[in-house]
């Protein structure tokens, strides 16, 4: 069954990767991950692959009206190890993508750097 994007609960996609943010290990984590960690709570499937770049991106855009970096640049590809084509112009706080893959994975660092350091609010504004 597919769903619309407004189906999912934002603030608890976006209390999972606060969490990720705010542990210790910074945890980066994939997709799929993230789309079992809102399984686990929720007891709500998101497709990893169609429906969680939408949604990622809304809660992305909602950061940027305050000034916060994307918490989505805590989510990668399982086989690139950085985020996927989606993630790139997502919102103003992404860029577009850059040229080469170099650029990209000097862009995406900074921008995880920015993630962890950031004081997230207890909710999604």
């Amino acid at each position: 069954m597919s769903h619309n994007e407004s189906d999912f609960d934002l603030n608890e996609i976006y209390h999972i990767l606060r969490r990720w943010a705010k542990n210790a290990n910074h945890e980066i984590g994939t997709y799929s991950q993230l789309a079992q960690d809102y399984l686990d709570i929720r007891s709500e499937h998101i497709d990893p692959h169609t429906e969680l770049n939408k949604v990622l991106g809304i809660i992305n855009r909602s950061l940027a009206i305050i000034g916060a970096p994307p918490i989505s640049a805590l989510v990668v590809n399982n086989k690139s190890g950085v985020p996927g084509n989606g993630f790139w112009g997502c919102s103003t706080n992404v860029p577009a993508k850059p040229p080469t893959k170099n650029k990209q994975f000097e862009i995406w660092t900074l921008l995880v750097q920015e993630v962890i350091a950031y004081s997230w609010p207890k909710d999604l504004p």
